[in-house]
């Protein structure tokens, strides 16, 4: 319930160095502000020609990859100053965040199932995958992001499923946090932060690149943030004091000609304000702590200029304590996994304008849990061991002088319970002319079933579901990019997906109690589109907006309780040499709420809204 260890280090080492990093940023961003104000457009053909890895596990550039793919750049977010990935992200088009004062959750194409921990999202570190099976009280986009903000060089957001690359857990989309090389660095950065409600935070990101070739980069992130005060009328009651969150990490990579190492290590402590499940109001004990760590171990080699190897090794843990704290008892849950995998890749081009690419993976799982209370009433749990196995194949063929570029690739993907399934994937990428791009891309996903919605019963309020099945999602879309007079870059998008299987949480009784569990449900139809400009205006500043529509009905008719319209972008440029203005803003559409007991027996047809809400 104290301050870490990580976390004083962190705050120290930010605060104490804080006149050392002034002046040691000062010359380079004076630099760079006088580069951006000779060419306004620098930024915007960065974009332009930013490369993307996490599409096709190649690297390759943003307008050519067969998917729809945003990025925020390193630029974007210094100068914006954010200081999560939530923060960064929900300026994109189609993306939007919400947060129920413990994680913070990400949507994509109108499409955000509340409390599913983000499991339905893929989120890579340097393409490493963080999320766990387990899928119980995991986020990595707010407090406990891996990795700190100054070190982060860009984030690709993914929409759309990518399970015939990643597998299942990539339904909705892939966020891909691309990390900075020591050669990007050259020293050490400081940097500490306290806002108006007395968060604070404090980072050490450092790196170099050494004659012999070997690169070195480490980051130190510590927070501690008393949180808000909250006011419950209908509960008759205050929570002052438990809404608070204290987290610390550290991440380091080194890589010599054909090797690298990366490891990553996390633990937050997060108060429930809102005393969920019955607790006691105002009780500061109720709490998740996390903690994760993983290893990595690469090898990528190139044997010839049309060959490349790439082979990876690695270990990871995450654990979750949660404490519920009630008049007479505290109650317990205590989630365990580890897993260890391997992964093989290879890239073959036996001509310049055809490339194929194939790899495998294998990860081995053991999980628990373990649910009881203080009074010993309660005494519930389960252990969980399996494994999956994935090969893929895709092949990239290029055509027209390379104005248009064929891709198609399916994955096998095979569970030890929930069996195997073939995901293909194709897509159209056409140039006709220099500053226009046309795609047309067709995608398949699916997901199976967390641990947490299959097997989780702590006896009190949630209770298994053995019979779940993996949720299908097909989608088809379509898109046009253009650059209007060599300032602005207009994309132009509408989209189809076809869901199958959607797992929901659901109220049943048992033995006389309500009880929550989880549910396939039938279809899900959804259509939308996205429309974004992200254009120079000269002097070094720069504006992106999006506007992103989408509907989804159920087989019934029913539309599902995601926001119909989302609307965000920022803008940025510098007003004085190493001094940047920025603006960021996102307005999300209203969605409907629960009934509360006396609602629903006032009017058990009544729809009540969430009403809609603008962040700046």
């Amino acid at each position: 319930m104290r301050n870490d260890g990580m976390t004083r280090l962190g705050m120290w080492l930010a605060i104490s160095l804080a006149a050392f990093s002034a002046r040691a940023q000062e010359e380079p961003d004076v630099q760079a502000t006088e580069a951006a104000a000779k060419d306004g457009l620098d930024d915007l053909e960065r974009i332009l020609e930013t490369e993307v890895t996490s599409v096709s596990r190649h690297a390759e550039r943003a307008s050519e990859a067969p998917a729809s793919v945003s990025v925020v750049t390193a630029e974007e977010i210094r100068q914006h100053g954010f200081r999560t990935i939530a923060d960064a992200v929900r300026m994109l088009p189609g993306v939007f965040v919400h947060n129920d004062r413990t994680f913070e959750y990400v949507g994509i194409r109108g499409f955000g199932l509340l409390g599913d921990y983000n499991t339905r999202v893929l989120i890579l570190l340097d393409g490493h995958a963080l999320n766990n099976q387990l899928a119980y009280a995991q986020s990595y986009l707010g407090g406990d992001i891996p990795v700190d903000m100054s070190a982060v060089e860009r984030i690709e957001v993914v929409k759309g499923p990518a399970s015939a690359v990643y597998g299942p857990s990539a339904f909705f989309g892939v966020i891909n946090v691309v990390t900075r090389k020591g050669v990007d660095v050259e020293g050490s950065l400081f940097s500490g932060r306290v806002d108006s409600v007395f968060r604070r935070e404090g980072a050490m990101v450092s790196g170099r690149r050494f004659a012999n070739g070997l690169d070195l980069v480490a980051s130190l992130r510590g927070l501690d943030a008393p949180g808000l005060h909250y006011e419950f009328e209908e509960r008759g009651g205050s929570a002052a004091g438990t809404d608070y969150e204290r987290a610390g990490s550290v991440y380091g990579r080194l890589a010599w000609k054909d090797l690298s190492f990366a490891f990553d290590g996390l633990r937050r402590v997060k108060g429930l304000p809102t005393a969920p499940y019955g607790t006691e109001l105002g009780n500061d004990g109720t709490r998740y702590e996390n903690r994760q760590w993983f290893a990595l171990a690469s090898w990528q080699h190139v044997f010839r200029p049309d060959l490349a190897v790439t082979a990876r090794l690695h270990a990871n843990e995450y654990a979750v304590d949660d404490f519920f704290v009630y008049p007479d008892f505290v109650f317990l849950d205590v989630e365990r996994e580890r897993w260890q995998g391997v992964e093989l890749e290879a890239h073959y081009a036996p001509i310049s304008t055809t490339r194929l690419q194939m790899g495998a993976t294998g990860n081995w799982h053991s999980a628990s849990s373990h649910s009881w209370d203080t009074v010993g009433s309660t005494n519930i749990g389960f252990r969980s061991s399996f494994d999956t196995q994935l090969a893929y194949l895709q092949a990239e063929q290029r055509l027209a002088e390379e104005r248009l570029r064929l891709t198609a690739g399916a994955t096998l993907f095979r569970h030890s319970v929930f069996g195997s399934r073939l995901t293909p994937r194709a897509g159209r990428v056409a140039s006709p002319t220099p500053a226009t791009t046309l795609k047309l891309l067709y995608g398949e996903g699916f997901r199976t079933p967390t641990l947490f919605e299959r097997y989780f019963d702590d006896g009190d309020v949630f209770v298994g579901n053995p019979k779940l099945h993996s949720e299908i999602v097909r989608t088809l879309e379509t898109s046009v990019e253009h650059v209007l007079f060599g300032r602005a870059r207009v994309t132009v998008s509408a989209h189809r997906d076809s869901y199958r299987d959607l797992i929901h949480e659901h109220e049943v009784e048992l033995d006389g109690e309500p009880r929550i569990h989880y549910e396939n449900d039938e279809g899900t139809e959804s259509w939308g589109t996205e429309t974004s400009v992200h254009a120079g205006l000269g002097a070094g500043w720069s504006i992106r907006a999006g506007h992103a529509w989408s509907h989804s009905e159920s087989d019934d008719g029913e539309p599902h309780n995601f926001p119909a319209h989302v609307v965000n972008g920022g803008l940025r440029g510098p007003i004085a040499p190493g001094t940047y203005l920025a603006f960021a803003a996102a307005w999300v559409d209203h969605r409907r709420r629960e009934l509360t007991d006396e609602e629903a027996a006032a009017d058990p047809d009544a729809v009540l809204r969430v009403p809609p809400y603008l962040l700046v």
